[in-house]
């Protein structure tokens, strides 16, 4: 059994353009990042408010069905409620909030709740929202005024 013999193809005439290296350098790679970091500067701080804006506007919208419930729980029972069980609520508690139960001087003519943030409120620390008979109450809240929906 005899191995077939390959002869060697000639060295071609033609010779190859040098070309450069394919890829990034060092400084599109600097470029890219610089441009990444100054969209980070502007997105971040756009988004983080966002966040905060609409948790705020969660907490609104529960304490806003709060008081609908506290006026019925009123008009039937002659005096507003003292617990927030006893409430036909629509809407489940905001959770990156603590509800404190209602309070009141007198149950007959006014009540008060009041959400505090947990946490670090997206650079905006802690801060309440609180809400009593005639609704929101921006002078015993502490909510900034940016996230206020």
């Amino acid at each position: 059994m005899s191995v077939p013999q390959t002869t060697p193809s000639p060295p071609s005439d033609k010779k190859t353009p040098s070309t450069p290296h394919a890829g990034f350098t060092l400084i599109d790679s600097t470029i890219v990042a610089v441009v990444l970091a100054i969209l980070a500067v502007f997105a971040v701080p756009r988004f983080t408010s966002s966040v905060e804006q609409s948790k705020v506007a969660d907490a609104f919208t529960y304490l806003t069905q709060i008081e609908s419930a506290q006026q019925c729980f009123h008009l039937e029972k002659g005096e507003f409620s003292k617990q927030l069980s006893r409430l036909d609520v629509g809407v489940g508690k905001p959770h990156d909030f603590f509800v404190a139960a209602p309070t009141s001087l007198d149950w007959r003519t006014s009540w008060q709740v009041r959400l505090t943030r947990r946490g670090q409120g997206s650079g905006y620390g802690e801060y309440t929202v609180v809400f009593d008979e005639g609704g929101f109450s921006p002078i015993k809240s502490s909510v900034p005024t940016n996230p206020v929906p």
